[in-house]
């Protein structure tokens, strides 16, 4: 009888977390309208009002409610912000283009663009442009499959995923894979937090305090309280659809700055270029590689941001990937190659430590801009974190009720912070989260989800699919093996020191 009713509450939990995407498809915002989409809400709401305001003035004509004060209008900063929210909306509507392709790129874009320098210092810029090159292919194609797979399955998280297609067991391990990935992601967040004030703290004018290890430590606590953690509490992906607009146009802005850095310093230096190399070989060819690996991981989100789309089809969803895939890897080789060029061999860990914000405001600025970006990477990374810590209780986001919600989402965030605080760089965290995680998440696992759908054979997918699938799953598993091991080995040999 226990086996009967624990079937029973598998295949309810099943139920509840799969979705008929023809259904979803027939309402124009889909299944994520609800609370969400301001304007649609607004309408209803008025429409509501209406009626109810009807009801009032039918009473008032019978002198019931003839000495009733009307309604209180709403005040000039409300009004204004339901006219910026209503124009917003239309720009940059729920789960439309713009939404959906900004939602990718942010959740691309973060600590990935203050480490791609000392990535190129790392593996030699031609060897870098590879890696970028091939995993920006491997990305797309993969969220392709994911696509395919939502499609024909239904299944809305990672974990479920596995469950139904590679059998019980398989999404335990994926979730806590997950849970590692995205949490040392949020770790990395926060060192990077860390190291963007440290050139402030350390300004002549500033406080003693300040610009020591228990200062920096206080002010990025600090930042993580007011910007970071507010944000991981809404449950939808396009809530944060505005914050991530400018988050992106703030990362755009920093690359122009650092081309324009490179080009008035470190490119008329011949000491710095004599420095860079073209080519490496050998370990130092590999010790790269989980840094390009994490900053072109966005399979993560791939779920959520699917089933808030307006158009859930696989062309779509190919698609905006391309595109804010594309736009990433373009962001990447310029901050890359012109980070790298302005330095030199001294970019080994984040290159925002190099820069002088206080020398030149125009930085500042960026470093600005930066912040807003890593709080939303920071969110980004807690959404499917949640969804495979709630896989372990047999939850779904909405169901849970908004209160444990918060409070579920404020532990992690909370050990995330410690554990920023005090490891000391970040390229630790993200060579190895984007060679072991990343390569299993975003390689291995959409390439095994898409076989096991079913009619995985040459007749059905085709040669191109066919290759490509096993090109991709090979690929996984050889960015798993050696980019591990180089990255443990890189990390031994230089024994923490930043």
């Amino acid at each position: 009888m226990q086996d009967n009713g624990e079937y029973l509450k598998e295949d309810d939990y099943s139920r509840r977390m799969s979705i008929n995407l023809f259904n979803i498809d027939m309402e124009p915002l889909g299944v994520s309208e609800v609370l969400l989409d301001g304007h649609r809400k607004h309408m209803n709401d008025d429409t509501h009002g209406g009626s109810h305001l009807k009801c009032v003035s039918e009473s008032g004509e019978k002198g019931d409610e003839a000495d009733q004060h009307p309604p209180k209008r709403p005040g000039t900063l409300r009004k204004t912000i339901h006219v910026l929210r209503f124009y917003f909306n239309v720009v940059v509507p729920f789960g439309g283009f713009l939404a959906t392709t900004f939602n990718l790129a942010s959740a691309t874009l973060g600590a990935g663009i203050i480490s791609i320098p000392s990535g190129f210092n790392l593996s030699g810029v031609i060897m870098s442009c590879v890696y970028l090159i091939l995993a920006a292919a491997g990305t797309i194609y993969s969220m392709n499959l994911l696509a395919k797979v939502m499609v024909k399955t239904g299944l809305r998280t990672y974990a479920q995923s596995a469950r139904v297609l590679l059998g019980r067991g398989a999404d335990y391990f994926l979730a806590v894979l997950i849970i590692i990935q995205c949490f040392g992601g949020s770790v990395a967040y926060i060192i990077a937090a860390s190291t963007l004030l440290s050139p402030v703290l350390n300004a002549p004018s500033a406080p003693a305090f300040l610009k020591t290890k228990q200062g920096n430590r206080i002010m990025t606590s600090v930042v993580w309280i007011t910007f970071m953690l507010p944000l991981v509490f809404p449950k939808k992906v396009n809530s944060l659809r505005y914050v991530s607009t400018f988050g992106v146009l703030f990362i755009v802005y920093f690359v122009a700055c650092m081309i324009g850095h490179s080009a008035t310093h470190g490119l008329h230096d011949p000491s710095i270029r004599s420095e860079m190399r073209m080519m490496r070989t050998g370990n130092e060819a590999l010790e790269g590689l989980g840094v390009f690996l994490f900053s072109l991981m966005v399979q993560l989100n791939a779920y959520d941001i699917f089933f808030e789309m307006q158009h859930k089809t696989v062309f779509h969803f190919t698609l905006y990937t391309t595109i804010a895939t594309g736009t990433c890897v373009l962001l990447y080789f310029l901050s890359g190659i012109f980070g790298y060029a302005d330095f030199g061999s001294k970019v080994r860990d984040s290159v925002l430590s190099l820069y002088d914000p206080i020398k030149e405001p125009y930085m500042a600025v960026g470093y600005i801009g930066i912040i807003i970006k890593i709080c939303v990477a920071f969110a980004l990374h807690m959404i499917p974190f949640r969804d495979a810590l709630y896989h372990f209780f047999r939850w779904t986001p909405e169901e849970v009720p908004y209160w444990k919600h918060c409070l579920v989402m404020a532990v992690p965030t909370t050990a995330a912070l410690l554990c920023g605080l005090f490891i000391p760089t970040i390229n630790t965290v993200l060579g190895l989260l984007g060679s072991f995680c990343g390569g299993i998440i975003g390689m291995i696992m959409p390439a095994l989800f898409y076989m096991y759908t079913g009619d995985f054979n040459l007749r059905e997918v085709g040669m191109l699919n066919y290759v490509a699938t096993y090109l991709l799953l090979v690929g996984g598993v050889v960015s798993v093996v050696f980019g591990t091991v180089t990255t443990i080995y890189s990390t031994s040999q230089s024994s923490f020191v930043s």
